[in-house]
C-alpha cells in the first residue's frame, strides 16, 4: 500500500461524527519540556463508536506545587497489521518494583518523571486537589509530580502490588 493509500485507510479507520472535544492525549509525555505542552486536546472523531481509548492517570503539579489528576489518551500514529501504535518514547530505564499488601505512603512528590505500569494489584491514590482515584491491575499512571507536596498511596486488596516503573528522559 502506497502512503497515499495508506493515508486514506486511516482517515476511513478513525472516521466518526463525533467532533466534540472529549479528553486529552499524549504527545510526548517524556520530552522534558513542561507537562503541560506535551498534552493536549483532542477530538473523538479518531475513535470508533463504542471503542475504548487507551487511557493513562496523568498525575502532575501546578505552579503552586498542588497535584491533581488528568487523563490522556495515547495518540495513534500508525497501523501495522491488526494493532494501532503511538510513537516511539524515549525512555531512560525501567525498574521492577514489589510493594507490601498493607503499605500506605503518606505525601510524596514522583522522585522523576515516570510512567508506573500496575501489574497485578491496585493502589488508591490521593492527590493535592483532595480527587482520590483506585488505579486497578493494568492501568498506567504518568506521574509528573515531581515538585511540592506530592500525592498519598495506600494498598486496596491487601496483597503484594508489582509495578514496572519507566523512567522518562
Amino acid at each position: 500500500m502506497n502512503s497515499i493509500d495508506l493515508a486514506s485507510a486511516r482517515q476511513a479507520e478513525f472516521a466518526h461524527p463525533d467532533t466534540t472535544m472529549t479528553s486529552e492525549r499524549l504527545g510526548n509525555p517524556c520530552a522534558p519540556a513542561a507537562a503541560a505542552a506535551s498534552i493536549r486536546m483532542i477530538a473523538r472523531s479518531q475513535f470508533r463508536p463504542g471503542e475504548i481509548a487507551m487511557r493513562i492517570h496523568n498525575i502532575y503539579a501546578d505552579e503552586q506545587g498542588v497535584s491533581h489528576f488528568r487523563d490522556v489518551e495515547v495518540e495513534w500514529v500508525e497501523v501495522v497489521r491488526a494493532s494501532k501504535r503511538s510513537k516511539v518514547f524515549p525512555v531512560t530505564g525501567m525498574v521492577f518494583r514489589q510493594n507490601g499488601a498493607d503499605y500506605a505512603l503518606d505525601w510524596h512528590p514522583a522522585p522523576k518523571r515516570q510512567f508506573v505500569v500496575n501489574l497485578d494489584a491496585g493502589v488508591e491514590i490521593t492527590v493535592g486537589d483532595g480527587e482520590t482515584r483506585v488505579i486497578n491491575a493494568g492501568d498506567i499512571i504518568l506521574a509528573e509530580d515531581t515538585h511540592g507536596k506530592g500525592h498519598l498511596s495506600k494498598a486496596l486488596a491487601k496483597t503484594l502490588r508489582h509495578t514496572l516503573l519507566i523512567h522518562c528522559e
